[in-house]
């Protein structure tokens, strides 16, 4: 909230101005009670209370981030889209480098250890159907094999959009485009007795 009595900048969602001395509530009156009123107001219409804060008039900064992060998402999309093979390189040498730090080893671990699970994998998967020509098919080990590839593709189709959408709702909630869910007020749940209690 930006104050345009002292020209300043108060957190978001502050009722008072964080630097005017005294308190100067944003665009209204608040009584003793905590109860939000219009300016002019000489008695609060819910507690009746007669002592009111001072007013300022305050303008909300709030639009001018969600339009600043809009802008800097499309600005991101349109150049990925233009320099796309420049940046998925430079992607993937990052995350290579970040798995060799948090497992302290070089950044070829990471192509090293994709090779070695495909490498297993592709063996299981030539076992499985090698167990296709045994009585019973290999049982439930041989299915297993066999499905490998499948269940593979299942838990990519699966995982990409949800990795997606939890990376997309950490953006906005960082950018302030949604808003947290408010603390629960003390005081606002009720004791619940027990039935038969004297």
């Amino acid at each position: 909230m930006f104050c345009l009595k002292c020209k300043r900048l108060s957190p978001v969602g502050s009722a008072y101005c964080a630097y005017c001395p005294g308190k100067y509530s944003f665009n209204g009156i608040i009584c003793s009670g905590g109860h939000r009123c219009h300016v002019g107001t000489r008695t609060c219409p819910t507690c009746g209370n007669d002592e009111f804060s001072e007013h300022t008039w305050g303008i909300r900064t709030g639009w001018i981030a969600k339009l600043g992060t809009v802008a800097l998402l499309v600005y991101l999309w349109k150049v990925g889209l233009a320099h796309g093979g420049d940046i998925l390189p430079i992607l993937e040498s990052g995350a290579a480098y970040t798995f060799g730090f948090m497992t302290n080893s070089d950044s070829n671990a990471s192509g090293n250890a994709l090779r070695t699970i495909f490498a297993y994998g592709f063996v299981f998967w030539m076992i499985g159907l090698w167990m296709h020509i045994l009585p019973g098919q290999g049982g439930v080990l041989g299915k297993f094999f066999r499905s490998l590839p499948v269940r593979v593709y299942q838990l990519t189709l699966r995982w990409i959009p949800r990795v997606g959408a939890l990376l997309w709702r950490g953006v906005l909630r960082v950018s302030g485009l949604v808003a947290n869910k408010p603390a629960a007020l003390p005081g606002k749940s009720k004791d619940k007795t027990g039935k038969g209690e004297s």
